[in-house]
């Protein structure tokens, strides 16, 4: 079990979370209907909830069975929080990662499919932009991350998991989290999602070729899709 939780979530700030809901039901996401803490969707490798509201950079939601046990484990790894041991738990981590965990309920049970995103292909990592890569992997792994891959190829890298989300700290400019799939793109697949999605999406080619799809997810997220052979 991760030291955080039994289910993590994604969690996007849209100010229209209507708008937000029809570019993810567009880009492949599933609908999962309301919850307590804001309407789900899914893919089979991503859990994310949409709550509406003040648009603010994603988030991570955890479902605890015991608040009290995460908070002593925080504690004793030196890992600040605010919050209460009985109703959540808040901690600011790497770049403008934000965590909150609360307690869990047998509506938050939730599993991934594990199934690939039928228009985004594989999820490769929730990127997160950060001034250092190697002391934002270090206060992951005080919070129950395991490292997964690190590069110095280009742009300082590490990757981390703690078996919920994969999380790739990547030194870039200051910025919100955002996703990073890689999927088996062509000038079709390109012209169809600029046809689908409209202005949300922007394709970036080269020659015949796709360099880069970014979608811009009603201002709450941006998705960033990749050639697989990248």
């Amino acid at each position: 079990m991760a030291l955080l939780g039994h289910v993590a979530r994604l969690v996007l700030h849209p100010d229209d979370q209507a708008e937000c809901l029809r570019i993810l039901a567009d880009a492949g996401y599933e609908d999962g209907g309301a919850s307590a803490y804001g309407h789900r969707v899914a893919d089979g490798q991503l859990l994310m909830l949409a709550d509406a509201g003040a648009t603010s950079a994603p988030s991570l939601l955890y479902a605890a069975a015991s608040l009290q046990s995460v908070a002593d484990r925080l504690t004793a790894a030196g890992v600040p929080y605010s919050g209460n041991r009985h109703t959540e738990l808040n901690m600011q981590g790497p770049g403008l990662l934000r965590i909150r965990v609360v307690s869990a309920s047998a509506d938050d049970m939730e599993e991934r499919s594990g199934l690939d995103n039928p228009v985004l292909g594989f999820l490769d990592s929730i990127v997160v932009p950060v001034t250092d890569a190697a002391e934002a992997a270090a206060w992951a792994q005080r919070c129950g991350f395991f490292i997964l891959e690190t590069s110095d190829v280009g742009s300082p890298m590490v990757d981390v998991t703690d078996g919920l989300v994969k999380l790739s700290f990547r030194v870039q400019q200051p910025g919100a989290p955002y996703l990073h799939y890689t999927a088996d793109v062509d000038v079709e697949w390109g012209s169809q999602m600029t046809s689908t999605l409209g202005e949300a999406c922007r394709v970036i080619e080269r020659g015949q070729q796709i360099e880069l799809a970014r979608i811009d997810v009603a201002g709450a997220l941006q998705i960033m899709v990749t050639p697989d052979e990248f």
